[in-house]
C-alpha cells in the first residue's frame, strides 16, 4: 500500500490495475533490492532534534520507536545499518545496540570522512 500511494504521488494519472503499475513497482523493487547500506544522522534523524539535559550532567534523547522498528525490518532484510553523529552519547550507543546497529561513528565532526570509511 505505501509503494502504491507514493507512485500516485508521483504519477497522478497511473491507475493500480494498469501495466505501467506493475511495471514502475517491479522497478522500483528491483532498485531496492540493491541497495545495501543507509546511514542515518540522529539528531534531527532518529530523535526529536531535542537534547535534555539532566542537574546531574546526564544527558537524555527522546527516539521514535516507529524508527526503531524500521531499522530492525532493513537489518531482517539484510541491509546493513549505519549512524554517524557529532556528539558522543552513551545513550545513542545504547539505543543502537538495542537495535542491532553496528556501525555506529560517534564525535564525528566530518561525517563525509566517516561514510567514506566504510
Amino acid at each position: 500500500m505505501f509503494l502504491e500511494k507514493n507512485l500516485k504521488t508521483l504519477d497522478p494519472g497511473f491507475r493500480r490495475d494498469g501495466l505501467a503499475f506493475r511495471e514502475k513497482k517491479n522497478l522500483i523493487l528491483k532498485k531496492a533490492t540493491q541497495i545495501k547500506l543507509v546511514m542515518f544522522d540522529v539528531q534531527g534523524g532518529l530523535t526529536d532534534r531535542k537534547i535534555y539535559f539532566a542537574d546531574n550532567g546526564h544527558e537524555y534523547k527522546a527516539f521514535n520507536a516507529h524508527d526503531g522498528f524500521g531499522i530492525k525490518l532493513l537489518l531482517a532484510t539484510g541491509v546493513e545499518v549505519g549512524v554517524i553523529t557529532a556528539r558522543r552519547s552513551v545513550v545513542v550507543e545504547r539505543r543502537m545496540h538495542e537495535l542491532g546497529v553496528k556501525h555506529l561513528y560517534q564525535a564525528q565532526e566530518d561525517k563525509q570522512h566517516a561514510l567514506k570509511s566504510l
